[in-house]
Parts: structure tokens; C-alpha cells; sequence
């Protein structure tokens, strides 16, 4: 077996042909796989002239016997893909051969890449024809019409609509599909059992791993057997021992945690090149070395309370795990490796406030519901910002304090509003979270609020009884949509089961003569009514707001305010460090829209489905501007909108508030 970086070019052109085995399932790829592909080759199309790459998975072959004029490969692995650049290819031959500026474009696809014009004009792709997809996979690279119905007819009606309405040239696309993408290509030698590779890779619908692809690569450059072996023991096989199925997350995080913005498919080629730049095999195990050692750290921020031996760090990092939030493992990879290592650079102490405040920071993002999306930038170069303070813990305040932080009017407003209870999923688990911080506060004696005994308990129930509503008077049910999941109602309790929907004397007593501290508020209570729920509220916030004490200093020029914008208009918008010229604020989202477009169709098709009040294919506005991509824009909004409207957008873009920013003048 040997595995080399190839891209498609090198796969198709010459005297080959691939066949893919019987036992080989049929084309299954749907809208999703091609919508992905192709706004993935417009990407690659605009960063033509810089040669990016992008990685397109692994193909798996094997040499057959027989033939002398063409070689041919079983192909294992790769199908759905190699078959779907056909489709496409072919669609690019049709459309050249039609105009006589790019004859020799058309004649290029067909005999480079598309047929054996030597023999016959065979294919250089052969589908399995037990599955039903030869006939129709022919005709589409002979320049016929597919005369049946089936999955590659409807990828081939897909690539045909979108080259149509492409400004993109026949020229460029066809390079970058031939160029642009690269793929593992892993090629068995005869004594491997090709059915049992392919059952492996794909009895799941599973291909190889980023950390598969990132092991062969690092063990192809050793070479030395005794070094391959030693090493794999040494390195490789405890980090995979360690991390199991979070092991290419892993990688991820690693790759992500000296700045770089890393997709999970991405992660191969981002190791990748900056393995590549090491010369000996001493070198790449000492990079392997590097990769077991953030291994160790990894696994204490997924399993703290079984692999962190210090308790209240080990407490610290559940209650973040709780949170969901993994954007902030490139970072705290960083920080742990500072704190194991460099005692003198973060101590203990240091170290269980830094987790403080990323707490602190994103338990007050939450309740405010401010996005997690942009965070994923922010993280990543974080560990470098910090350091340059000589102070982590000051430099993390500052930071963070800038990325929508909000302050104690927001974070109260917020608290005692906040419908915070739902049935499943991370707003519950957080939820609980806050309802256990709230139980622990200042007790010498903390409570283990996580036990599985341990649930979130509704004082006033989800569905009112007769006897609740009485309580609650004649505005019961706008009191009960209003104040029945937010914090004020919420408590912890044991025995749920036996509180149901039980009204509130009943109640008070159970609570009563439980252990948890939280439930004391209620033993002198006579009643517990509207009054009686946001009294509760306002005593929580104020725990609440001393559990996590807002660390930020004055606003920054990013963030802008009514009174910063009045009498004011902006005179330029900066977007990842380029100034446009504007004159007006409807100018200011028009730009930062068009250059969402550019940089990435997907988050834009997020922004039409989150906000269909502000950009829509159809004219329905009062007054509204024309994008580039065929939408529209509402413009009939105040300035103060506008401006939040380019935040949310600018966050779910997964660019930082420093990424973007207004310029006003008088």
C-alpha cells in the first residue's frame, strides 16, 4: 500500500481508466453533496490567481491485470466524488465545443480527461453496472441526453443550471477542478484484499479520518522502521487511546490554537503544510511529540473530573464543558500547557481565574443570547493577543470585555427575562448550570448539582391547574407565558416526581425537607403569585451578578451607541482591515452584505433564513437596494438597526467585532 497528495489532474489525465467494483454501492450523492462541491469550487475560483487548494477526501485504487493499452484501477474509495467531476467535467466539454473561442478548451476536456480517444473513446470512469448507472453515466460523457431517471441525471440537470448562470469561465473552472482539489491517493499493492479496505472505509458510510490521513502522513515521512515503530508506540497509539472519536476534533483544535481558522475537513492539509516544511524524520517525531503532549491536556478538558487532579480546576472545567462552548479549547490547549509547564508564567491561582472569567464570560453571553458562531475566530488567536499584556489575566479581560460583553444593565435586563428553561439540549444543561452556581454561592458545604438525581423543578407548573390558576388571578395565563420558564420559577430539587404539578403548600413543605439551600426561600412564603416570582427573580439576579461580576472597562470604538451615532453619519466601513467608502448607513449593510457574498454563499443563506424582515429574493419592501447575487435589501431602517442588524450578521459570519467597523463624522 502506498498513499500520495495528488490532485484530480493527475488522477484522470493519461492512458487510465477506473473501475468501480461490483460490490461498490450506486450514486447516492443528493443536492446537499453538490451545493457543497460547487460553492466550494466558486470559492477556489476567486482565490484563482493565489492557488488555493482545497481537500477533497481520499481515493483508494487498485491495479488491475489485462489490459496493456490503458491502465486500469479498481476503485475502492471515491466514487461519489470522481463520478460527480465527470458529470461536471462533461457539462464543461458541452458547453466549450459550442462556442469556437474555447474549441481548444473542449477538445482538452475530452481527450485529457474524459476519454481514452486512442481505444475506442472508452471511458475513463466505468460505474458498476449492477446498480444502474452505467447507461446513463455513458451517455452524459459521450454529450447525450440521460434517458433515465436517477440520481447522476439530476446532478448533471444541478451542475448545468449553475455553470449556466456562472460568471465564472469555462477556463478557470475547469483548472480549478483539475488543480485546486486534492486527494489522498492511497493505492493497494496486490497482496491487500481490496473488499475488505473498502468494507472498512465504507460498511458505515464513513471515509478515512483527518487523523487517519494525518497518520499515514506522519509515518510515510519517518520511513525507519525501528523509528516508525518506536514512535507509534511512544506518540500515536496513547494519543488515540486517549481521545478515540474526538481524535480528529482534537486535531482541529490543535491545529486551530496558534491562530488559524481550521474546517474539520481542512484539517489534513493544515497539518499537512506545516509538517511539510520539516526535513528529517527526528523532526517530524518531535512534532509528533508536540501533538502527544496538547493530547494529554485535551483529554483533561474532555474528562476533568477523572483526568484533572486538581479539584478546583477539575470543577471549573466541567461547568464549561457544561456550557457547550469547544471554541474555547484552541485557547485553553495554550493556557494548560503554560500552567503544567511554565509554573512561572501562570500559576494555579492565575490559572482557575482565567476559567473564571471564560465562565464569567460566556454564562453573561448566554443569558443576554448573544451568538456563539463568531467566537471560533476570536479564540483561535487568542492565547497570542494575551500574551503580549505581560498580565494574562488583565490581557484576557480586555479582550474579552471587546467581543460583546455585556455590562450589568444588559446582563440584569436579561436575567430576569430570559425564558430559560427548555425540554433537552445545551440551554437546559446551561440552565442548570446557573441554577447550581446559584445553589453553591457561598456555601462551605457545595452540593454536587449534577448528580442525576438532581433536575430542574417548575414552582409554578408548565400546565396550570385549577388550583394554580386561582392563585394566580384572573391574568393567569399571561402571568404563566411570561414568568413560567425564567429563572425566578426555576429551581433544583430530588424528588421532581413527587412535585409534579401539586400546588404550592404541597410544594413548600417537600421542598422544605430537602437539603438543597436553594429551596429555603420558599418556607415562609404564604403564596406564590407574579409578586412573589420576580422578588425571587430580583434576589437571584443579584447573586447572579456577584457570582459573575462584570470585568469589562468603557466601551470601544466597534461598539457604537443612539448617543455616539447622533448628528453623525459614516464616512467609511472597515472589513477585515479593508476601508470602503460610504456616505450613508444603508450603504454601510449593502457593502458589508456584498462582501459576505463574496467570502461565503452559505453564511449569507443563514443571514436570508435568520432575518427575512431585512434580505429577501423577492421585492416585497418598502424601499429597498438590489444585491449583486439577486436579493434584496430593506433600507427603510434607522441607523440604530441597521448598525445591529451588520453585528448580528458580521457574528454569524464567524468574524470578530474588531473585523468590522463604522467611521463616523460630524
Amino acid at each position: 500500500m502506498k498513499a500520495d497528495e495528488k490532485d484530480i489532474e493527475a488522477i484522470i489525465q493519461g492512458k487510465v481508466q477506473y473501475v468501480i467494483p461490483l460490490y461498490q454501492r450506486a450514486y447516492v450523492w443528493e443536492r446537499k453533496h453538490w451545493q457543497t462541491l460547487w460553492d466550494d469550487l466558486v470559492d477556489l475560483a476567486s482565490f484563482h490567481e493565489q492557488n488555493e487548494n482545497h481537500f477533497f477526501g481520499s481515493f483508494v485504487t487498485m491495479p488491475l491485470e489485462g489490459n496493456k493499452k490503458v491502465k486500469q484501477f479498481l476503485l475502492i474509495d471515491g466514487q461519489q466524488r470522481l463520478t460527480t467531476l465527470f458529470v461536471l467535467l462533461a457539462i464543461l466539454w458541452n458547453k466549450a465545443k459550442t462556442e469556437s473561442s474555447t474549441l481548444k478548451l473542449a477538445n482538452g476536456i475530452e481527450h485529457d480527461y474524459l476519454l481514452n480517444t486512442f481505444r475506442d473513446d472508452s471511458i475513463k470512469l466505468v460505474p458498476t453496472k449492477l446498480q444502474g448507472d452505467a447507461t446513463c453515466f455513458e451517455q452524459i460523457i459521450h454529450g447525450q441526453e440521460c434517458t433515465i431517471d436517477n440520481l447522476i441525471k439530476d446532478a448533471f440537470t444541478f451542475f448545468t443550471k449553475e455553470v449556466a448562470k456562472t460568471k465564472i469561465t469555462l477556463d478557470i473552472l475547469t483548472q480549478v477542478i483539475t488543480r485546486s482539489l486534492k486527494v489522498v491517493h492511497i493505492e493497494l499493492s496486490e497482496n491487500d484484499d481490496p473488499y475488505k479496505i473498502f468494507e472498512s472505509l465504507n460498511a458505515k458510510g464513513e471515509e478515512l479520518s483527518q487523523a487517519d490521513l494525518l497518520r499515514n502522513y506522519f509515518f510515510m515521512r519517518i520511513r525507519d522502521e525501528k523509528l516508525v515503530t518506536d514512535s507509534y508506540n511512544t506518540y500515536w497509539q496513547p494519543i488515540q487511546q486517549k481521545l478515540g472519536n474526538e481524535l480528529s476534533e482534537y486535531m482541529r483544535h490543535y491545529s486551530m490554537k496558534d491562530g488559524a481558522m481550521v474546517k474539520i475537513n481542512d484539517v489534513y492539509f493544515t497539518l499537512k503544510k506545516h509538517n511539510d516544511k520539516l526535513k528529517t524524520a527526528n523532526e517530524v517525531i518531535k512534532s509528533l511529540k508536540d501533538l502527544a503532549k496538547f493530547a494529554n491536556y485535551y483529554e483533561r478538558l474532555l474528562y476533568p473530573a477523572d483526568k484533572e487532579k486538581n479539584q478546583e480546576i477539575s470543577e471549573r472545567i466541567s461547568r464549561l464543558n457544561q456550557i457547550e462552548v469547544t471554541v474555547i479549547y484552541p485557547l485553553l490547549l495554550h493556557l494548560y500547557a503554560a500552567y503544567d509547564s511554565k509554573p512561572q508564567l501562570i500559576s494555579e491561582e492565575q490559572f482557575i481565574e482565567i476559567l473564571d472569567l471564560l465562565e464569567n464570560f460566556l454564562v453573561r453571553r448566554f443569558i443576554c443570547q448573544e451568538q456563539t458562531r463568531g467566537l471560533n475566530r476570536v479564540f483561535s488567536y487568542l492565547y497570542g493577543k494575551i500574551s503580549q499584556y505581560g498580565n494574562f489575566i488583565e490581557g484576557l479581560k480586555v479582550e474579552l470585555s471587546e467581543q460583546k460583553y455585556p455590562d450589568n444593565s444588559q446582563f440584569m435586563y436579561n436575567f430576569k427575562k430570559a425564558q430559560l428553561y427548555v425540554r433537552t439540549g445545551s440551554r437546559k444543561k446551561i440552565t442548570k448550570l446557573i441554577l447550581g452556581r446559584l445553589e453553591n454561592f457561598q456555601n462551605k458545604e457545595p452540593v454536587n448539582v449534577n448528580h442525576s438525581d438532581i433536575t430542574i423543578e417548575h414552582i409554578m407548573p408548565q400546565t396550570l391547574t385549577p388550583k394554580w390558576k386561582k392563585m394566580l388571578g384572573d391574568d393567569h395565563q399571561s402571568i404563566h407565558k411570561t414568568l413560567c420558564n425564567t429563572i425566578g420559577n426555576l429551581t433544583l430539587s430530588g424528588v421532581n416526581s413527587k412535585l409534579a404539578q401539586k400546588g404550592f403548600s404541597e410544594k413548600q413543605k417537600i421542598l422544605r425537607n430537602g437539603s438543597l439551600r436553594l429551596n429555603r426561600y420558599f418556607a415562609d412564603l404564604n403564596q406564590w403569585d407574579e409578586e412573589a416570582i420576580r422578588n425571587r427573580t430580583t434576589d437571584l439576579a443579584k447573586k447572579a451578578l456577584e457570582i459573575w461580576p462584570y470585568f469589562g472597562e468603557v466601551q470601544t470604538s466597534s461598539h457604537l451607541t443612539s448617543h455616539d451615532m447622533k448628528g453623525k453619519k459614516p464616512f467609511a466601513v472597515i472589513i477585515m482591515g479593508d476601508s470602503y467608502a460610504v456616505s450613508s448607513w444603508r450603504d454601510v449593510v449593502q457593502k458589508t452584505l456584498e462582501i459576505i457574498i463574496d467570502l461565503d454563499s452559505d453564511t449569507f443563506t443563514q443571514i436570508v433564513e435568520k432575518f427575512p424582515h431585512y434580505v429577501a429574493l423577492k421585492d416585497n419592501f418598502r424601499s429597498s437596494r438590489h444585491l449583486s447575487n439577486g436579493y434584496y435589501l430593506e433600507t427603510n431602517v434607522d441607523a440604530r438597526n441597521i448598525y445591529k442588524f451588520c453585528q448580528d450578521i458580521i457574528e454569524l459570519s464567524e468574524l470578530s467585532n474588531n473585523d468590522w467597523k463604522v467611521e463616523l463624522i460630524n
